[in-house]
């Protein structure tokens, strides 16, 4: 008796004077990370020697600090050997942190698993500068996330890889690298999933399920070469609140939803995103389907849709039973499907302002946009041009869209046609070359005398997805061709560097700058400089000119020579 008051009383005073907090050396103190855990309390850092440490389950501690000795992911590996999860954070709050580390060959086959890599419940870690590869989970009824798992938790990623992860026979849930559950808000921030995999079920690379309010934030995060049995290539979103910003999906791939496909969100945003190169190889929905119905909403804002391609509707975007979506300030261009190259709507009332869609193709019909005979949509201040198969708007049904202040120019198979034939030359809509600056290589800002300007056009309002970037086409006539040549950027897109190359037929003044979609100004690589004739070669790092990383994105090389100005984009992907 006497000695379990003694304990209780000592247990009291080292409460009330805690021990400071100390550093724990892997493998100087303990040999395994998982020892040196046993022993850490809160406010410790357990410092972990670079190299290769081959075991698993190890479990974090709230408060603790688990770093690699230089904080960054090559120092030091933690290899499960596809025999256990590697680390699991169960009630750690967000004083808690790993950083610095490569996890690999975590592998987790139990019932209702999750994160085969790191798995979080009820925790909010900080996971920094950390490389997620080749983890997986295997299971019929596993929830997912072959890299990291998330139940009602709210960690942070700052600089996170994850590569090679996969969920494999899982029919229920989804997410090959990472899976999102519960009442769980994940922030992400320069985040890259790359060939990441399901082989039963959605989220190529990442999942956000069920209804418990989650609300995923993204900023500068990429999606590259994921791919998923059932929709989704590179995410899945179902019944949720997702907010992105800065994304990129690339080369992404899936039967229906090529880069992305939100199911029952509840309401879902999707902000500065780009979708590139994503395939929806049987279905629709090339770059995003957008199937949130019945009590969710998509709002879609600076978007851009490029090259994407469905194998029946919707080659940039589709939109299948959808609660009013709205769509602004949008981008599509050289999407190809059968019906709607750019824009394929079904059972949707769709609303529509400032978008450009420009060179798309539609075997069948509509090759901006197709409406089934179930859909309406309200489109203003936008352009459809340069359609290379199917007419601007197609529509099976008989009750006319509404549009105002539209341009709708030289598309193949035909502008004001069809159920839209009366809309053309009222209500603001006209059909006038908009002017590009240079459409071919993806720059749809506008030449300074377009129609489609405010000045320029009876309602006095910005048409289109951009504003000015080029001074007014007077320069060359139909069919010319500059005599300087301004090459494609190579890379691209690109990771970290690419190179524009440009010919001078004679001396001159000369001004390279890389701009956003926005307009904004990102970097000046030559600033009025007289430069002699010849070919001249500039390499851009991907940063702004304050030093800082630019956001993955589409981007445009501005060059001024003499009188000209030329542009070619390029799209980083960090």
């Amino acid at each position: 008796m006497c000695r379990v008051i003694i304990s209780a009383i000592l247990w009291t005073v080292l409460a009330a004077f805690p021990v400071s907090a100390t550093t724990i050396h892997v493998p100087d103190d303990y040999p395994l990370i998982m020892d040196a855990m046993v022993f850490a309390t809160a406010g410790d850092t357990v410092l972990v020697e670079c190299g290769v440490y081959y075991e698993g389950n190890i479990q974090m501690k709230s408060g603790v600090t688990l770093m690699s000795e230089t904080g960054q992911y090559n120092c030091a590996m933690i290899d499960a050997q596809n025999m256990s999860r590697v680390i699991e954070c169960v009630d750690c709050d967000e004083n808690t942190a790993i950083i610095g580390f490569t996890i690999a060959g975590g592998y987790v086959t139990s019932s209702m698993s999750y994160g085969g890599g790191i798995s979080c419940s009820n925790s909010s870690p900080q996971l920094e500068n950390l490389d997620i590869i080749v983890c997986q989970v295997r299971a019929v009824d596993a929830y997912g996330g072959g890299g990291l798992g998330c139940l009602n938790s709210s960690p942070t990623l700052t600089n996170v890889e994850f590569r090679g992860c996969v969920l494999v026979d899982a029919t229920a849930h989804g997410g090959g690298a990472m899976v999102v559950l519960g009442a769980s808000s994940p922030t992400l921030d320069n985040v890259r999933f790359k060939m990441n995999w399901t082989t039963d079920s959605w989220g190529g690379a990442l999942s956000v399920e069920g209804y418990g309010g989650q609300r995923v934030s993204m900023n500068d995060v990429t999606f590259t070469g994921n791919s998923a049995a059932t929709s989704g290539g590179g995410m899945h979103v179902g019944g949720c609140t997702t907010v992105t910003g800065g994304v990129v999906f690339h080369d992404n791939w899936a039967p229906k939803g090529g880069g992305v496909h939100l199911e029952t969100c509840r309401p879902c945003t999707l902000s500065d995103v780009t979708f590139t190169e994503n395939t929806a190889a049987s279905g629709r929905g090339g770059g995003l389907l957008d199937e949130t119905s019945p009590d969710g909403t998509l709002t879609l804002t600076n978007a851009t849709f490029l090259d994407n391609t469905a194998a029946t509707g919707g080659g940039g975007m589709a939109c299948n039973a959808a609660n009013l979506p709205t769509i602004s300030y949008a981008t599509f261009a050289r999407n190809s499907a059968a019906t709607g190259g750019g824009l394929d709507v079904a059972g949707s009332a769709v609303k529509i302002s400032n978008a450009t869609f420009c060179g798309n193709d539609a075997s069948s019909a509509g090759g901006g946009i197709y409406l089934d005979y179930t859909s309406s949509l309200d489109l203003d201040a936008s352009i459809i041009a340069y359609s290379t198969s199917g007419e601007a708007i197609g529509q099976w049904g008989y009750t006319p869209p509404v549009i105002t202040c539209t341009d709708i120019y030289g598309n193949a198979g035909g502008d004001w046609v069809g159920v839209i034939a009366p809309l053309g030359g009222i209500n603001g809509n006209f059909t006038l070359d908009p002017l590009f600056c240079d459409a071919i290589n993806g720059d749809f800002t506008l030449a300074g005398d377009s129609p489609c300007l405010p000045p320029y056009n009876s309602c006095g309002v910005l048409i289109g997805a951009h504003g000015q970037g080029c001074p007014p086409a007077t320069g060359l006539e139909d069919g010319g061709e500059s005599v300087v040549a301004v090459h494609p950027a190579t890379p691209n897109p690109f990771g970290h560097r690419t190179a524009l190359s440009y010919e001078l037929p004679s001396a001159g003044m000369v001004g390279v700058r890389v701009f956003d979609v926005s307009g904004r100004l990102v970097r000046t690589l030559v600033d009025a400089e007289y430069q002699e004739a010849g070919p001249r070669t500039l390499v851009w790092n991907g940063r702004d000119d304050s030093g800082r990383p630019a956001a993955s994105g589409v981007y445009f090389f501005r060059v001024d020579i003499g009188g000209e100005s030329m542009r070619r984009r390029a799209v980083l992907l960090r």
